[in-house]
C-alpha cells in the first residue's frame, strides 16, 4: 500500500498539498487557511482522509474528495466533507449496487431527468413532465460547479455558489429554478435512494421572487401576423395558434400524441400533465380541424401514437418531437419575421419582462375572460387549481373587453395553408352539388 505524505508545497506563493495515490501523486490547492499552522493542519486532515478511505476499501473515492477537503473554502464546507468520510468509512449509505456512494451530482441528476429513478422507485419518484427544462437549468446553472463532485461531498457554501453564480440581470423565476432542481435532487437522494442522511439545502434556501415585473400577451392582430408568416414552420404556428385557443402548458403540448386527441368528435384527453390531475374537454371546433388536417396532409409521420407536434420534412430532424425551436426567443424572432413591432412584447427592463412561450397561455386566459368565459371553463383547459391565478389576468382582460379588441381568428382560417385546403374542398363539394 502506497504511504500517505500530505506534504505541503508553495508554488508561486500559494499553498499546495502533495500526496501519494496508487498511481499519481498529485498537488491539491489548498483554500481556506489563513496562515502557515493552519496550512499544515488542513494538509495532515487530507493525509488522514486517505487513511481512512484506504482502510474502508474506497479508493475509488479518494481523489475526489482529498481534492474537495483540501479545497475547502469555510468550516461547514470542511465538516460536510468531514461527515461525507465518516458515513463512507462507518458504512452508513445505503448505496444500492446502481447508485454508488461516489455518484457525482451529474451523474444522479441525470438519472433523475433520464427517468432511471422512476424505474428504480417506480411508487416514490414521478415520471419527469419538465426533464427537457430540469435538465437546461441543470446544465447550464448547476453543472459547472458542482456537477463533477461526489454527491455526499456537496455543501450548503457549494449550493450557495451556484446561485450566486446566476447574474443579477437574470429574472428571480431563474434563480428560484436553479434553486429548484438543486433542492429535488438532494430529496432524491436522501429519499428514496438513501444516499445521504440529510439534504445540505435548508429550509429557506429557495428565493422568493421579489417584484412582479409586467407582462403582456398577444393581441389578435398579432396572432394572425404570426399564424399567417408562411416563413415561418407550418408545425410551429399550428403550436402557437393551439397553446393561445385552448391555454395548454408547453410542455402539455409537446408531449401530445395522437391517441391522446379524438379529432373525430373533437375532445381533447390531457391525461399526463404537470399537475397529475387528467382533464378532458372539447376543442375549439377550429383547432380539431386543424390538426385534423396537419395529420391528414402535412405530419410526416401520421401514425396513431405519434407525437403531434414534431419537425416538419424539411428540417434535418424530420419527425423528431420539437424542442429547442419552441424557445421563447424563437417566439419573439418569429413575430418580428412576421412584422409584430409592438414594444411591449420585446421590452427586457427592470419593470418588464418580454413576451415567453407561457405566454401564450396567459392570451388565452385574457381573452377568453374577455369574451365571458367562465372562470370554471378557464380553469377545465388550463388545469390552475385556485382562483388566485386566474384573477391576475382580468385586469387586462377587462381592458381587452373595454376595447372591444375581440376573440382570435379561427385557427383554419389565420393559417393561411388550413385556409387554402379547406378552401378547394368547398369549391369541390360545390362543384358536386351542381
Amino acid at each position: 500500500m502506497p504511504k500517505t505524505t500530505g506534504m505541503v508545497m508553495w508554488l508561486s506563493g500559494e499553498p499546495y498539498v502533495r500526496v501519494r495515490l496508487a498511481s499519481s501523486r498529485p498537488y491539491f490547492r489548498i483554500r481556506g487557511c489563513s496562515n502557515a499552522a493552519e496550512v499544515e493542519g488542513r494538509a495532515a486532515l487530507v493525509a488522514d482522509i486517505i487513511r481512512d478511505l484506504r482502510k474502508a476499501q474506497k479508493a475509488n473515492a479518494i481523489e475526489d474528495i482529498a481534492r474537495r477537503a483540501a479545497e475547502a473554502r469555510s468550516t461547514d464546507e470542511l465538516e460536510g466533507v468531514r461527515m461525507a468520510v465518516r458515513s463512507i468509512c462507518n458504512g452508513e449509505v445505503a448505496g444500492r449496487p446502481k447508485f454508488d456512494e461516489m455518484i457525482t451530482f451529474k451523474q444522479f441528476a441525470e438519472k433523475w431527468y433520464t427517468g432511471a429513478l422512476h424505474e428504480a422507485y417506480p411508487r416514490q419518484v414521478k415520471v419527469k413532465k419538465t426533464s427537457d427544462q430540469d435538465k437546461q437549468f441543470l446544465t447550464k446553472w448547476v453543472f459547472p460547479h458542482i456537477g463533477d463532485a461526489p454527491l455526499l461531498t456537496v455543501t450548503i457554501d457549494d449550493c450557495e455558489d451556484v446561485l450566486n453564480a446566476v447574474p443579477e440581470t437574470k429574472s428571480d423565476h431563474v434563480a428560484r429554478h436553479v434553486a429548484q432542481v438543486m433542492r429535488r435532487v438532494f430529496n432524491l437522494a436522501r429519499y428514496p435512494v438513501k444516499l445521504i442522511k440529510t439534504s445540505p439545502i435548508p429550509p429557506g434556501f429557495v428565493p422568493r421572487i421579489r417584484t412582479k415585473k409586467a407582462r403582456t400577451y398577444l393581441y389578435a392582430d398579432e396572432d394572425r401576423l404570426l399564424l399567417g408568416c408562411a416563413s415561418i414552420y407550418l408545425v410551429l404556428r399550428l403550436l402557437y395558434g393551439l397553446l393561445d385557443r385552448e391555454g395548454l402548458r408547453i410542455d402539455e403540448a409537446l408531449t401530445l400524441d395522437f391517441v391522446d386527441l379524438d379529432l373525430k368528435n373533437g375532445i381533447i384527453h390531457l391525461d399526463k400533465n404537470k399537475t397529475d390531475d387528467p382533464r378532458p374537454w372539447a376543442l375549439d371546433p377550429s383547432v380539431a380541424d386543424a390538426l385534423r388536417l396537419w395529420k391528414k396532409h402535412f405530419h410526416p409521420k401520421p401514425a396513431p401514437n405519434a407525437r403531434v407536434f414534431v419537425y416538419p420534412s424539411e428540417s434535418r430532424e424530420v419527425g423528431q418531437p420539437l424542442a429547442s425551436a419552441t424557445r421563447a426567443e424563437e417566439l419573439r424572432a418569429n413575430l418580428r419575421k412576421a412584422g409584430c413591432r409592438r414594444h411591449q412584447l420585446f421590452e427586457r427592463s427592470d419593470e418588464r419582462r418580454p413576451l415567453c412561450i407561457h405566454d401564450l397561455r396567459a392570451t388565452f386566459v385574457t381573452i377568453s375572460l374577455a369574451n365571458a368565459k367562465t372562470e370554471s371553463w378557464v380553469a377545465n383547459r388550463t388545469g390552475h387549481k385556485s382562483s388566485k391565478m386566474i384573477n391576475e389576468y382580468r385586469r387586462q382582460a377587462e381592458c381587452h373587453r373595454e376595447l372591444l379588441m375581440g376573440g382570435l381568428t379561427p385557427l383554419c382560417e389565420a393559417i393561411p395553408e388550413f385556409a387554402a385546403i379547406r378552401a378547394n374542398l368547398q369549391r369541390g363539394s360545390n362543384a358536386a352539388a351542381e
